[in-house]
């Protein structure tokens, strides 16, 4: 039995360095093979990589000091009086307030659907005409 445990130590010895010199046949030709590649690039191909490899990098940094930010324990600013609104929310309270002005029916029909076997209904479409900066949502 001792004899059979040695024969497969040192079997899978071997089959370890067998395996380590293919991958390492295989690595090589292919780092030889990317090598060449990249030594005959046209140059588009190379300021397109350099974009890439640029983006990254900015990615990389952008995130980092996002990461940074979001460490610290800043409190946000609270607006409180009117006079430090944004414009956007003064821009919303200004619609609102002229919403009648701003939209209006621009057009409107009416189709009568009625098929045999069917429960017959009219449907009622009106065209908006939307001045307001915010989009108008209508369902129903």
């Amino acid at each position: 039995m001792e004899w059979i445990t040695e024969q497969w130590h040192q079997v899978r010895g071997n089959a370890k360095w067998d395996l380590s010199k293919w991958i390492g046949a295989i690595v090589l030709g292919g780092a030889y093979f990317v090598l060449q590649r990249i030594r005959h690039l046209p140059t588009d191909w190379w300021v397109a990589g350099g974009l890439l490899g640029f983006s990254f990098v900015w990615f990389l940094i952008v995130s980092r000091d996002a990461k940074r930010g979001a460490k610290r324990d800043e409190a946000a600013p609270t607006l409180s009086a009117p006079s430090e609104r944004s414009w956007l929310e003064q821009l919303a309270d200004e619609d609102a307030a002229k919403i009648t002005e701003r939209v209006s029916i621009a057009g409107q029909y009416t189709v009568f659907h009625f098929e045999p076997g069917s429960d017959p209904y009219i449907q009622i479409v009106w065209t908006l005409f939307n001045a307001l900066v915010f989009k108008v949502v209508t369902w129903g």
